[in-house]
């Protein structure tokens, strides 16, 4: 299995040689190759509501198949695929763009996203679907580097795209237990949930 990477993707070393190169080689200590890939959004259990528990989960042998993502747990979700996807994404991964969540980039004279004065901004919430269709879209980018490496996405902005993946790429939320560091981005984030093309479904294991 691979190592669990953070909220920024990456992998949680322990110091041993040997497990860190067959994380190196994308296999496991005793040569076989990883069945799961296991993202980390979040890992806390508070106070600073960025960096509490979530999870996703997919079959690598399933690849980026629609529908293939498992997320365990909630309480960090769209933020934290936006705040990874800034990272890797090209082409605002060098911090000169900030965009919304229907593709519009803003950017600014700094370099630093903040500006907004002379272009276009957008608001936080989710456009309608029907807006999508009238938005010319660019070449689809595959990603290179981080836990998303080889996913193909449509959008020209790491929000529009995190939004892309969380609508067609999650399918079922498991929650393991209902404190609020497990499900505030699940609450949250379901108004993004509206554009889908079928329901999430919501797990939840039994209680003792």
């Amino acid at each position: 299995m691979k190592d669990k990477g953070d909220g920024n993707g990456n992998g949680n070393g322990n110091g041993n040689d040997e497990i860190a190169a067959a994380a190196v080689s994308n296999t496991g200590v005793q040569g076989q190759k990883p069945a799961l890939q296991v993202i980390c959004l979040g890992s806390s259990g508070g106070p600073c509501e960025e960096n509490v528990t979530g999870f996703l989960v997919r079959s690598v042998a399933r690849g980026w198949e629609r529908g293939s993502m498992l997320a365990v747990d909630a309480g960090s979700h769209l933020a934290a695929i936006v705040r990874i996807l800034e990272r890797d994404f090209p082409l605002v991964s060098g911090g000169a763009a900030r965009a919304g969540f229907d593709g519009s980039v803003v950017v600014n004279g700094n370099g630093n996203g903040n500006g907004t004065a002379g272009h276009p901004t957008s608001s936080l919430s989710p456009s309608p679907s029907g807006d999508d269709a009238l938005v010319q879209l660019p070449e689809p980018t595959v990603l290179e580097s981080g836990p998303f490496a080889g996913l193909k996405l449509p959008h020209a902005s790491a929000r529009a795209n995190a939004l892309h993946v969380l609508r067609s790429y999650i399918s079922t939320y498991l929650i393991t237990h209902p404190h609020l560091d497990h499900i505030s981005g699940f609450v949250i984030n379901t108004a993004a949930f509206h554009a889908t093309s079928k329901p999430k479904t919501l797990a939840a294991l039994p209680s003792a």
